[in-house]
């Protein structure tokens, strides 16, 4: 009988170990790996739906499926070309190429999302990491329509009567104005504003940063002539209104003042 040398044998075994192993795809941290060599169904969606502007409007645990604050709103822009942009609530836009993989994974450049579901107004995307993004279509970006550094803002000094259709409405707050020593970590700064139109008290939900932390509580909001009192259980704001136009909001103390837009 023919003895198998050392060195054929060697080849033999990994000839035979290489033609059974599996390729692994690696994602990033955080998500499981990706057998590629399992077959995997195509994707059902196109680029082509996705082209425009997209806009983050809630988030949910991917876990438990309950409602996640979130501070840093994702922002998409795809183009011709497989283009996409990408912006992470304050942190750095960036520009890349979009893609669609098997398994319905849309990568934007940034990062991946597996597509959980996508019609004309909205898609749902999982990260698969932490949590699922509901994104919607938007013809403009609500900081597009701020006012830019060049152009000196106008200074409210006089309060104005406002009635509950003015305000009523989703409201985000995009500045604040305070003099020194006056935004504490121990005072409650708001964030959003969610008025509904009542011609009496308004159980509405306010958002707001306390401590570093993030809370979203019901609240009582009262219109007194020229003043808005917003109650919760636990704080209280009660300022003066100096502009309500159905665009904009602003409203505050001579100590801060909060500029708002409609969400």
């Amino acid at each position: 009988m023919q003895l198998i040398s050392p060195v054929s044998l060697a080849i033999i075994l990994l000839t035979a170990l290489c033609s059974n192993a599996q390729v692994i795809k690696v994602k990033r941290k955080g998500v499981q790996p990706v057998n590629v060599t399992k077959p995997v169904r195509g994707s059902v969606y196109s680029l082509e739906q996705f082209n425009g502007k997209w806009q983050e409007s809630s988030r949910r645990d991917r876990t438990s499926n309950s409602s996640v604050n979130f501070e840093d709103t994702l922002f998409f822009i795809f183009s011709g070309n497989n283009d996409v942009y990408t912006r992470d609530g304050i942190n750095l836009s960036i520009k890349g190429k979009a893609d669609l993989q098997p398994g319905n994974i849309l990568s934007t450049g940034a990062d991946e999302f597996i597509i959980k579901s996508l019609d004309k107004t909205k898609a749902i995307l999982d990260d698969g990491d932490k949590y699922l993004h509901t994104i919607v279509k938007k013809k403009s970006f609500w900081y597009e329509t701020l006012p830019t550094d060049s152009v000196a803002p106008e200074k409210f000094t006089t309060p104005v009567e406002v009635n509950y259709a003015n305000i009523a409405g989703k409201w985000t707050v995009y500045r604040r104005e305070a003099k020194p020593g006056n935004t504490s970590n121990d005072k409650p700064l708001l964030k959003t504003l969610n008025i509904e139109n009542n011609n009496n008290a308004v159980n509405g939900e306010v958002t707001f940063y306390l401590a570093e932390k993030t809370e979203t509580v019901p609240c009582n909001i009262v219109l007194q002539g020229t003043k808005i009192n917003i109650v919760t259980s636990k704080h209280s704001w009660l300022m003066d209104v100096y502009k309500a136009d159905k665009n904009e909001f602003i409203f505050g103390t001579p100590e801060l003042m909060y500029y708002c837009k409609t969400m």
